[in-house]
Order: C-alpha cells, then structure tokens, then sequence
C-alpha cells in the first residue's frame, strides 16, 4: 500500500492549475508576455529540482508514490494541450469523423 501524498508535495502542481487558471483573469497585461509564463513554470519546477534529481525513479515515476487522481488530472490536461485539438482536427479533416 502507498503512503498518501503530503500536501507540501500538491503544492506546485495547486499553484500551476492556479496560475494557469487566475493569472490572465487578475493580471491580463502581466500574463500576455510568455517570459512571464516561464517565469512562473520556472519557479514552481525549481521547488522540485532536489527531490526530482534524487534518482530516475523520482523523476519519471514520482518516486512511486503519486496518486490516482493526481496522475489522471495530468493525463486530461494533457489532452487538453494545444497540439492534440490541432492533430485531431487535421486527422477530421483528412479522413472524416468516421474515420474511414
């Protein structure tokens, strides 16, 4: 059985959902420049840096120890990235919805 994920460790991610979600809502002339969205990735993936280079297991897998719930939020915003509606809309395109 996994131990349960500390809250410390969903704060980044929190904060990113956050910041994604209320930044260009609060400050739409401050979140427009990308050299503000990278600050902000870069400041929220430092805070994982140390426990992150630790080993290989803790870099891709979470040391083991990620949640379900957690590791399926990502895989949903992922599919919400801005290269999968493009494919998708190219593949609608090219063969149609039905696909054939």
């Amino acid at each position: 059985m996994l131990a349960p994920l500390p809250l410390y460790a969903l704060l980044p991610f929190v904060a990113m959902l956050l910041a994604v979600a209320l930044l260009p809502l609060a400050w739409p002339h401050w979140w427009e420049p990308n050299r503000n969205k990278l600050l902000v990735s870069a400041v929220l993936g430092l805070v994982y840096t140390r426990r992150a280079g630790s080993s290989l297991t803790e870099y891709f897998l979470s040391g083991r120890a990620l949640p379900w719930w957690l590791a399926g939020t990502s895989m949903v915003a992922t599919t919400f990235s801005a290269d999968t509606p493009l494919v998708v809309a190219g593949l609608v395109a090219k063969y149609g919805v039905a696909g054939a």
